[in-house]
């Protein structure tokens, strides 16, 4: 019931997809670059 009520949600959807590109592509790349310099 819940994944019917979310797909249906078209702007929350929209919203969250927003959030991951703003957040976890930010973070991927400050994660990365720390990483990278410690091999």
């Amino acid at each position: 019931p819940d994944a019917k009520y979310y797909n249906s949600q078209k702007e929350l959807l929209e919203e969250k997809r927003a959030e991951v590109d703003t957040y976890c592509r930010h973070n991927y790349g400050v994660i990365e670059s720390f990483t990278v310099q410690r091999r």
